[in-house]
């Protein structure tokens, strides 16, 4: 039995601070300084940093030195932080250090990755695998910077390499907390929101992905942007939350025929206790609300198809994204084929006089598609013409699909499959 990824927690380990003293004294604005960073990773050796950024606290400005190690600045107080990364493969270790300097002359500071503590963060789940563990100083109640996720990529992203936080240097700075000694971050499952996901086949030798980007009610977005992979599809993932967040998460399915995106960006917050999604559960059909629409001036109609032409309609309202589809457009007029085009928009002359329009669009995906490999649609719209310039918009009702027809074994149920 494999084991059940956990998704993503995020650990307050607070490093930074917000509360900041009186500015230094600035110098003529033309001045500039040279700042200079000196790199010492956990063996002792000095070192490049994974990633080395300035802050200017007193504009917001923030410079990012890449694996760069010095810069002219001009004066004022920094948050300096460098991810400072350590041996390779398996045995690496990522360390975050920060420091609040004023720059008033050319400066060059020592930042020692052997400083750090180890953080950790545990969950009481049996077969729980911590895959991504971020942090970042914050400074002004907001993140200094947007910091890497600190993952081994070398085994699938399956669990976080060890991590180590620099306690804050910050002279009469005041802090937002104190950094623990041994910063050890104990969750139960009974404070998050357990959320059993799953995803059906739509494609044959289709792989799925997980990606989640929390949002809270309040304060700075969440310096996260979390995946896991969930597999070969039909899969199914055990994942722990914490609650209050807007997690937005974002299910990729990648096959030979094609790809699909289903972004779920509007959930409400999940509080304690258990939540499901479930993605492709439904026949695929074009979306209701993001779909088919046309507009009328003086006397021409547009008429165009909408994205996607593929979706989830369990989801409806949602942006869904999908390739792999061809499509054919054809508008009517009763029984009289008045345009055709292989997807994009349709443009016609119509009569001031108001009459009934049939779109029917023919969607078809790339062959070796398991689910919805065809779909035909029919949307049937009154429309007129307009003088003087005015404009007109028919209205486009859309059906909508019963979504509870798939099983695991991906198979639906009599009926379905079919439009209600």
């Amino acid at each position: 039995m494999s084991v059940l990824p956990v998704a993503k927690i995020v650990s307050a380990a607070l490093v930074g601070a917000a509360g900041l003293s009186t500015a230094p004294h600035a110098a003529a604005p033309a001045t500039r300084f040279q700042l200079t960073v000196r790199i010492i990773d956990r063996s002792g050796q000095q070192a490049k940093p994974l990633d080395l950024q300035f802050l200017n606290l007193a504009s917001g400005t923030n410079i990012d030195l890449g694996q760069g190690t010095s810069r002219k600045v001009r004066p004022g107080r920094y948050n300096v932080a460098p991810w400072i990364g350590t041996g390779t493969g398996n045995a690496q270790t990522f360390t975050l250090a920060d420091r609040v300097i004023d720059v008033t002359r050319n400066r060059t500071i020592t930042m020692d990755a052997r400083q750090g503590r180890r953080v950790r963060v545990k969950l009481n789940a049996p077969g729980a695998v911590q895959e991504v563990l971020e942090f970042a100083p914050i400074v002004h109640g907001d993140w200094a910077f947007n910091p890497w996720g600190i993952a081994d990529s070398l085994n699938g992203g399956t669990f976080a390499a060890p991590a180590y936080v620099v306690p804050m240097k910050a002279k009469g700075v005041s802090t937002g907390a104190v950094f623990p000694a041994h910063p050890t971050y104990t969750v139960r499952t009974s404070a998050l929101a357990r959320v059993p996901v799953g995803v059906q086949a739509t494609d044959q030798n289709q792989q799925a992905t997980l990606a989640l980007s929390p949002m809270g009610r309040v304060g700075p977005p969440l310096p996260l942007n979390a995946g896991t992979t969930l597999g070969a599809t039909p899969a199914r993932l055990a994942s722990y939350r914490s609650p209050g967040y807007q997690w937005q998460p974002i299910v990729d399915l990648t096959s030979p025929s094609g790809e699909i995106r289903d972004n779920m960006l509007n959930l409400n917050p999940y509080g304690r206790g258990q939540f499901t999604e479930r993605y492709s559960a439904a026949v695929l059909a074009p979306q209701a609300e993001n779909g088919p629409n046309a507009s009328v001036e003086n006397r021409r109609m547009q008429v165009s198809a909408g994205f996607p032409l593929v979706g989830d309609p369990l989801h409806l309202g949602y942006t869904d994204e999908s390739s792999g589809v061809t499509a054919r457009l054809r508008l009517y007029s009763g029984a009289r084929l008045l345009a055709s085009s292989q997807g994009g928009n349709l443009n016609v002359r119509i009569p001031a006089a108001r009459h009934w329009y049939s779109l029917h669009i023919d969607a078809t995906r790339t062959p070796g598609a398991t689910l919805s490999a065809q779909i035909h649609a029919i949307w049937r719209f009154s429309a007129h013409g307009t003088t003087n310039g005015f404009s007109f918009t028919p209205q486009l009702y859309a059906s909508q699909l019963l979504p509870g027809g798939l099983d695991w074994r991906n198979q639906a149920a009599a009926l379905d499959e079919h439009p209600n």
